[in-house]
Formats: structure tokens, sequence, C-alpha cells
């Protein structure tokens, strides 16, 4: 015989004993390591109690109580040194006598345990037979010809006095085929739907499996119903198990089937999600299975290495089923391709005008300007990017874009209409865009004189950040950046790390940052005037030491409480 105590707090492995091997006939419950089954919590006793399965004929389960904190069966207190026997359906705690008040108390850091008692299977008879549904569950590839054959109700013989009954007739209830009762267990019949197969949900009595209707709905009473829970589990699973990928780390994930039901119910009202990097990352029909679930969310956030590469554009365009109505979404290399900006275009496009409510877009890596179907064969594309930043004056809340390291310009040539496309967005007129980061674009001169002026046209009027470090900006580009610091009084924080620059452009910079009253941060560290090792000249040697000694003056007046800007000069 097996027995097995099921615990309803997903941190705890449930029990399982035999009767058939010695090893497993008997366990040890509590917080010392020399316990078999380790509670790790100070009020538990290092010996709890003991569990254990005669060997002999009729094999009873008897719980012997070691602990100073007490053990309780069913609400009553065992006592020290004391043995009871344990039946089917009792239940087991620690420290306090209900399930309730261990819930108030401990919550999940203590389990309690209900004890299941599994016979060893019996030998099939022709009565297991009498209804098809049963015969077709129990044994699947045997044919029984029989039928279930329902006796006619025999009139019932008159009283003395000579009137009849009026008890009338039990009608047998209804059996429903194994396929319709999965299907209507797996109904929710209220909020207290569960499953009756994981943790706590045992004592819950809102689910069909619970009900007596429930258990004779599963075809051929108490044998089919075990088959019929295990199905209902399987379907559940499915659904489940992304979303705890997304929570729990691997030796939760392994424990939380008590918790299972309880998440998947609250997944529709979540409206944060972030998804860290998997050790083997998400295909593509389990992200769309994933993201499917929530239908509240405000904020997703995937992380590097969660999801599959996807070059086809599948996985952006799950992702742009959410877009209209999120506020936040930020993909950490995750590859979407010139088809999912695209993807993202449409469905921004697709969103009714006022009704966005993006604030923060952060699509790092996400190589956005490669195509690699099969007519482009990988090259490079702005099509998609272009269009996703024309449809994004339609959000006008929008206040962080981020697209960092997508090659938006890999050579002079090339990116022309992307950076156009940005310097509209910038002079879109009420624009609330207060952060902007282009680095690792390949943008050069051109890109940021043509960003730069528009800045000093009066668009972006309430961008506080700007960053386009490692863009290969040289003198002429920071001439135009430093004749938009001169003239700008919003822009805080500027970051030209990774850069061309040279003496000239330094110069310029540093002259326009003690014109500007507002800049609070100016981040030039390793430049070519700071490095000053490919073309050593006298100019580049000027330029470092001007801008250190302003930026000490700036540190002096920092301490005395007046705010200049803060030059970082790292090489």
């Amino acid at each position: 015989m097996n027995v097995r105590l099921v615990s309803d707090s997903f941190l705890f492995e449930h029990i399982t004993l035999t009767a058939d091997d010695a090893e497993k006939a008997e366990l040890v419950i509590g917080r010392s390591h020399r316990a078999d089954y380790h509670i790790d919590h100070p009020q538990v006793s290092g010996l709890q109690c003991t569990l254990k399965v005669d060997m002999k004929p009729p094999h009873k389960l008897t719980l012997k109580d070691t602990s100073t904190n007490g053990t309780f069966v069913d609400g009553r207190e065992i006592g020290r040194d004391k043995t009871v026997e344990l039946t089917a359906g009792c239940t087991v705690t620690f420290l306090v006598n209900t399930v309730e008040e261990k819930d108030l108390e401990f919550g999940t850091e203590i389990p309690s345990f209900k004890v299941e008692l599994r016979k060893p299977p019996r030998r099939l008879r022709d009565d297991d037979f009498a209804h098809p549904a049963a015969a077709a569950d129990l044994a699947p590839t045997r044919r029984s010809t029989r039928v279930a054959a329902v006796a006619k109700a025999k009139p019932e013989a008159k009283p003395a006095g000579g009137r009849a009954s009026r008890k009338k007739a039990v009608e047998p209830v209804p059996l429903l085929e194994p396929a319709a009762a999965v299907a209507a267990a797996a109904e929710p019949s209220g909020a207290g739907a569960s499953s009756t197969t994981t943790g706590r949900a045992l004592r819950r009595r809102g689910s069909p499996l619970c009900s007596p209707a429930g258990r004779l709905a599963l075809a051929g009473g108490k044998r089919s119903r075990r088959g019929g829970a295990a199905l209902l589990d399987q379907m559940l699973s499915y659904d489940l198990l992304a979303h705890i990928l997304g929570m729990l780390d691997t030796r939760s994930m392994l424990r939380a089937s008590a918790a299972s039901n309880r998440l998947r119910e609250s997944s529709f009202y979540v409206d944060a999600f972030s998804l860290p990097p998997l050790r083997e990352p998400l295909r593509l029909s389990q992200s769309s299975h994933l993201l499917s679930r929530f239908h509240c969310l405000r904020v997703l956030r995937i992380g590097a290495a969660a999801l599959l590469p996807d070059w086809s554009g599948q996985t952006a365009a799950v992702v742009a089923a959410l877009l209209p109505r999120l506020d936040t979404l930020a993909t950490d290399r995750i590859i979407l391709s010139a088809t999912g900006a695209n993807a993202l275009a449409n469905a921004l496009h697709r969103a009714p005008a006022g009704t966005l409510a993006l604030r923060s877009l952060d699509l790092t890596a996400a190589q956005l300007c490669v195509d690699k179907s099969a007519s482009a064969k990988g090259k490079w594309a702005d099509a998609g990017v272009v269009k996703l930043l024309d449809k994004l004056r339609k959000a006008p809340r929008l206040e962080e874009l981020r697209l960092c390291m997508n090659e938006l310009s890999a050579r002079p040539s090339r990116g022309e209409r992307i950076v156009s496309a940005i310097s509209g967005l910038l002079a879109t007129p009420h624009s609330c865009l207060r952060a902007l980061a282009l680095d690792g674009n390949y943008l050069g001169d051109a890109g940021a004189t043509a960003i730069a002026g528009a800045l000093r046209d009066g668009g972006g009027a309430r961008l506080h950040e700007l960053s386009l470090s490692s863009n290969f900006i040289e003198c002429k580009g920071a001439e135009a950046i430093a004749e938009m610091v001169g003239e700008n009084t919003t822009l805080r924080n500027l970051n030209l790390r990774w850069n061309g620059i040279q003496a000239v452009g330094a110069n310029a910079l540093g002259d326009a940052v003690e014109a500007n009253k507002g800049l609070r941060m100016l981040d030039l560290s390793f430049n070519s005037f700071l490095l000053n090792t490919v073309a050593p000249s006298e100019a580049n040697d000027q330029a470092k030491e001007r801008l250190t000694l302003l930026a000490e003056s700036h540190a002096q007046k920092k301490k005395k409480k007046i705010r200049p800007a803060e030059i970082l000069l790292c090489n």
C-alpha cells in the first residue's frame, strides 16, 4: 500500500511512503539535519514527528509525536511520545491546530498535510465494465459487448392500510463520457474553483471534482475519477508552465504545483511582468502562449536570452499585439529584425488616435535594420525603423525612447531617412519625450548635426537626457552639438563617450558648458583628445588640460551648493 501526504505549501514537497520497501516505510520530520524531511523554522522541533507504515497487513499508517510545540491531527493535539493512526482524508498540522490558523500565522513557511491512502490495484472483474464509459476509461484496449441493463422499478408493496407509499423512486444520476467529464471539470464554478489534486485546494468545495455530482460525472465512479483528474492536471500544467518560469527559480518551480491554479487565476490581473534570462530560451509557441495569458498587462520587460532568436518577426508580432495597451516595453538583446519593427509600427497604426498609453520603449540590440527574409537575405533595411518612428508620433505620452546598438546608420550613405525620422519625432508639437538614447548606431557627424539642428530649432522642448555614445562623432558633429547646448535650456545630461572628438570640438563643448546654466552632466570620456594616441598633438593636450581645470572648478562650486555641470573625463 502506498501513502501520500499532500503538502499545501509550494515550498515543500509531498511525502510518499510505501509498505513494499523498508527504507521508504518510515520518515522523520523536523528541523534537525538528522530529519528525513527538513522544515527550517525556529519553532519547529528538531525531531517533530515520525511517520511509519506497517510492513504487514493491514499496513496501518501511524504518527508518533516527538515535538515540544505540538503536532495536531484534525485539530486535536497528539501529545509528546504518543502515537495515533492516520486515516484517509485527515489533516496533519504543526504548532497550531487548524490549517486556517497556520495560514494566518506562518503562511507558506510551515506546511500542513492531507493524507491519501492508495491501495494496490485489484484484478478487474466483469462488474467493472457495467457502463461503457467506465470500460473505455479502465481498459481502452478491451472491448466489452455487455450493455448496462437498467432494471425496471418494481411496484412497491402496499401497506396494511391500503394506501400506496408516497416515496418516490430514486433516479440514477446520468454519467458523462470521459471527454465531456474532463471538459465539465475544467470549467470553473465560481471564485473558489480550483484543482482538487494539489495542496490547499483539497479543502475547497467550489470545484466540480469535489462536489458529489462532480464525482459521479467523471465516468465510471471512483476509479474513473482518478483518470479524469490526471487528464485535468495535464491540461492545467501546460497553461501554467510558462507563467511559473517567469516568477520562480528552478528549485521552487518544481515545488509549485500547489500554487499553480492560484497563479493561473491571478495572471489575468497582473499589470507588470518581467521575464528574466533563461538557461533554455522559450520557443515561439511557448512565448506566444505565455504572453497571451495577460489581459491587464501594462509593463513588460524581456531579458536577454529569454526568447529564441526569431528573424521572421513572429515573436515581434506577439509583442505587438500587447503594445497598444502597454505603458512600458523593454527588450534587452531580443532579436526582432526589420520585420519586427514593421509589425510594431502596424500595431501602433491600428490603435485609435489618443488611446496609446506608451511611455517608455526600449529596443536595445533588436537588430531593427537587419532583414533576413527570403528576398532581402540579410541586407540592411531602414523601412521598418522609419515607419516605427513615424507611428510613434501617435504616442503623445512617450517619455523615453532607447534604440541603442541597432546599426541605424552602418555607412555614411545610409541612415539619412532614419535620422530625418528621429528629427521629425523630436519636432512633434507638444512632445513629452524626456530621454533619447541612440548609443552605438554609427550616426557620425551627419546624424549628430541633424539631431542637434532639430533640438536647436525648438524640437524636444522637454528633452532632459541625450545619449550619443559610440557613434563616430568627430569635430564637426561636436561643434553642432556645442552650438545647440549653448542655446538649449532644458537639457540636463549629455553623453558623448567613446567618440572621435578632437581638440576643436572639445573646446567648443567647453565654451558651451560655461554658457549653459541648466546642464548638469557632460560625459566626454574615452574621446580622441583624451587618449591622444592615434594622432598626438599639443592642441589635444591643451584641450584636455582646459577641460580638466574646468571640471575641478565645477567640483569646487558644487561643494559650495552651486549646481554647475559635472564633466566626466575618463581615459
